[in-house]
């Protein structure tokens, strides 16, 4: 599992929220934090996909497909169930709400770019699920 990608958008969350809550208020800053931890969990099922297509299909490219693309379609539904909870049962703000979500989205082209100046500098391809 790539830690690295935990690691940038913990911080980049921090500093979201601690902005939001600087600047506006606490409820603006929990929709800012439940828009990112919607990316998070997003993160954490995509890796825990990955992980079961690699550990349990194998070689085995139909079933490894398969995988994938449930973990896809569960990110999918989580995403929208979980937007549909913060705007509508906690009643967060949904420009923040959806602000908190894009924002840390670019976590993952952070990290990509983090890892696209690693392989340049050492010249050769890292496993993408280690540190």
């Amino acid at each position: 599992m790539r830690k690295r990608v935990f690691i940038v958008q913990g911080v980049l969350l921090a500093g979201l929220v601690g902005l939001a809550f600087l600047v506006l208020d606490l409820n603006s800053a929990m929709a800012v934090l439940f828009g990112g931890a919607m990316v998070v969990i997003n993160t954490v099922i995509q890796q825990w996909g990955h992980f079961r297509a690699s550990r349990t299909a194998g070689k085995d490219l139909q079933r490894n497909m398969r995988i994938i693309y449930r973990t896809a379609a569960e990110r999918f539904f989580i995403t929208l169930a979980m937007f549909a909870v913060g705007i509508g049962v906690l009643r967060l703000e949904p420009k923040l709400l959806i602000a908190g979500f894009i924002i840390l989205q670019l976590a993952q082209v952070l990290d990509w770019f983090i890892e696209s100046r690693l392989r340049k500098h050492h010249g050769r391809r890292r496993d993408p699920y280690l540190w």
